[in-house]
C-alpha cells in the first residue's frame, strides 16, 4: 500500500488546495497525508474505501480523510472524476473553526460519502477551475480555496444530518440571512437591525466568533456573489453592482480590485477567453 503525499501528489507550488479531472480508474490500494474531494461526472467507478466497496455514479463523492484506505476501479467504458486534495493543516483549521465537535464527528465514520446535485457539482468544478486561473485572473486565491472548502463541508454537514452547534443559535440565523441571495445588498445597518443588538456588541461578537468585522464578513460574501454573477450570467456590471448593494460601478469596482487584482469586467473577460 501506498502514502501518497500532498507535496508530490500534484505540482502545483504554493497551493494548499489542488484539483484534476482523472479519466482512469486508480486500483492501487492507498492512502494520502492530506484531505481530498472525491467526486464521479460521468460513469460509474467501484471504490473500495476502509473495506467496504460500492458502485459509485455521477453525483456521488467522497470526502476521503487521511490514512482512509482507498482505491478507484472503473466500471464503465467512460468515465471521470474530480479529486480536490487539501492540505491537512488547512483542512483541519477550518473544520475546527466551523466547530469544534466537528472533526471529531466526522473521524467516528467509517468513511464519509455524500451525494451532489448538478448545480452543487457545477458550482464546485467552477471554483476549482478559478484556483486554476492566472494569478492576473484571480489574485485572492484563499478567498476562493476557503470558499470552495465551506461549499463542501456544508454540503456533507447537510448529507449527515451533522449538528454543527458550537456558535449562537442567533449568530448562526443571523449568518444564513446574510448569505440569502435576496440579501445580498445589505449593509452593516441592515445586518444590525436584524439582530437587535448594538454595533459595538455586534462587532465584538463577530470578530471573537467569525475572526472578521461585520464589514469584512459582508464585503466576502459580495464578492463571491459577484464572482458567481460574473461567471454564470450576462448581467451588466451595473446590475450587478446594483444587486449587490454598491451605490456606484466605482465602489464595485474599488473593492473588487484590491481583492481580486483587476476589475470586474477584466476578470469576465480574461475568465471567458481562458475557458474558450
Amino acid at each position: 500500500m501506498r502514502t501518497l503525499r500532498f507535496e508530490d501528489y500534484i505540482i502545483e507550488e504554493k497551493s494548499k488546495v489542488k484539483s484534476h479531472f482523472i479519466y482512469h480508474d486508480y486500483p492501487e490500494m492507498h492512502n494520502h497525508n492530506f484531505w481530498e474531494c472525491f467526486i464521479v461526472y460521468e460513469g460509474s467507478y467501484i471504490q473500495t474505501i476502509n473495506g467496504e466497496k460500492k458502485i459509485v455514479k455521477r453525483g456521488n463523492a467522497y470526502l476521503i480523510r487521511p490514512e482512509d484506505v482507498h482505491n478507484t476501479i472503473q466500471n464503465s467504458k467512460v468515465a471521470s472524476h474530480l479529486n480536490i486534495s487539501f492540505d491537512n493543516e488547512l483542512m483541519n483549521n477550518f473544520i475546527n473553526a466551523l466547530s469544534p465537535n466537528l472533526l471529531s464527528t466526522l473521524y467516528h465514520k467509517k468513511y464519509i460519502e455524500f451525494d451532489l446535485n448538478d448545480i452543487q457539482m457545477d458550482k464546485i468544478l467552477e471554483y476549482t477551475t478559478l484556483l486554476k486561473q492566472d494569478d492576473s485572473i484571480v489574485s485572492d486565491k484563499e478567498l476562493v480555496a476557503n470558499t470552495l472548502i465551506s461549499i463542501i463541508l456544508n454540503i456533507v454537514v447537510e448529507n449527515h444530518a451533522i449538528v454543527v452547534n458550537d456558535k449562537p443559535r442567533w449568530l448562526i440565523e443571523l449568518i444564513n440571512k446574510i448569505n440569502l441571495q435576496e440579501n445580498m445588498s445589505w449593509t452593516v445597518k441592515d445586518v444590525i437591525n436584524e439582530a437587535s443588538y448594538s454595533h459595538s456588541h455586534l462587532t465584538r461578537e463577530f470578530k471573537k466568533i467569525l475572526g472578521c468585522t461585520i464589514v469584512e464578513y459582508l464585503t466576502k460574501v459580495k464578492m463571491s456573489n459577484a464572482i458567481d454573477y460574473l461567471i454564470h450570467s450576462d448581467k451588466t456590471i451595473s446590475e450587478i453592482s446594483y444587486m449587490l448593494g454598491y451605490d456606484s460601478v466605482s465602489h464595485l469596482n474599488h473593492i473588487f480590485k484590491e481583492k481580486n487584482g483587476i476589475s470586474p469586467l477584466q476578470f469576465r473577460k480574461k475568465y471567458r477567453n481562458q475557458r474558450k
